[in-house]
């Protein structure tokens, strides 16, 4: 099932971890693992691969789940992506591309399935 959406105004600076709270709505993400890959172009290797996991899930008064997800890397992983990709100019901007996708829908009917859940722009900033 192709449920992809395009997710600009991510971003990290080189002076913090990457961190991203995400909730999935209507799924329950038990026993599923995902990526959260940050490259330079789509099919580039990734040069950040943030560890994604499950926090929580919640059940609503109707039984629908919501899972929260977290997407983590650390500031070393930034900064030593950024020290590759720009090593000539440490303050500009590194613009790349980031896709989130999870190895399988909870509840989907088939086969299972990797599905891309968001992808879009993913700038690193100059900290300060």
């Amino acid at each position: 099932m192709a449920i992809a959406r395009r997710v600009d105004g991510l971003s990290a600076f080189t002076g913090s971890d990457l961190k991203f709270v995400f909730s999935l709505v209507g799924v329950d993400m038990t026993g599923e693992t995902g990526v959260f890959n940050i490259a330079t172009a789509p099919e580039a290797s990734p040069a950040i691969a943030a560890t994604v996991t499950l926090i929580e899930v919640i059940y609503d008064d109707d039984g629908v789940p919501t899972s929260i997800l977290q997407a983590y890397a650390s500031k070393a992983a930034v900064q030593a992506a950024k020290a590759v990709l720009a090593p000539s100019d440490e303050g500009a901007n590194l613009n790349l591309y980031y896709e989130f996708r999870v190895s399988a829908l909870a509840g989907e009917t088939g086969s299972d399935a990797e599905t891309t859940l968001m992808y879009g722009a993913f700038p690193i900033k100059g900290s300060i």
